[in-house]
């Protein structure tokens, strides 16, 4: 890729992928404290954060952020520092497992919690934040 081909400013996660997502690990966290079968919450959280993270990693978006860290001799890969913020949504699953059935509203404050979380973390996750920190480099 040329100087010129070269992304100038880092590309930011589009608002329709960082909303899905958000709202995919919402509803896949949330489902674990209704009173359906564990089968079924299996089924929708595993689901729900393989739907979000998939849609993530396929959108078109993903070729400018990979331009952008090859234009600068960088190599495009998952890190861990990308999915440390997951760790806290691991914890509100097992937290959220071990709670008896809650009724709509505790259901609906999990969700919220949950979905709130990843769209304020979700520039961390897909690494787009951590481009800033790039924008310095050389063009290779």
């Amino acid at each position: 890729m040329s100087d010129s081909q070269a992304p100038k400013r880092p590309p930011e996660t589009p608002p329709a992928v960082r909303v899905t997502a958000s709202l995919l690990f919402g509803i896949a966290v949330a489902v674990l404290s209704l009173d359906v079968g564990r089968y079924t919450q299996l089924v929708v959280l595993v689901g729900g954060i393989a739907a979000a993270l998939l849609y993530t990693f396929s959108h078109p978006y993903r070729r400018d952020v990979r331009a952008y860290l090859e234009a600068r001799g960088l190599e495009y890969k998952p890190r861990f520092r990308n999915f440390a913020p997951l760790m806290v949504v691991w914890v509100g699953i097992m937290i959220t497992i071990g709670l008896p059935p809650m009724p709509w509203w505790g259901t609906a404050i999990v969700f919220v919690i949950n979905t709130a979380w990843i769209y304020i973390m979700y520039p961390f996750i897909d690494g787009t934040r951590g481009l800033s920190s790039v924008q310095d480099y050389p063009l290779a």
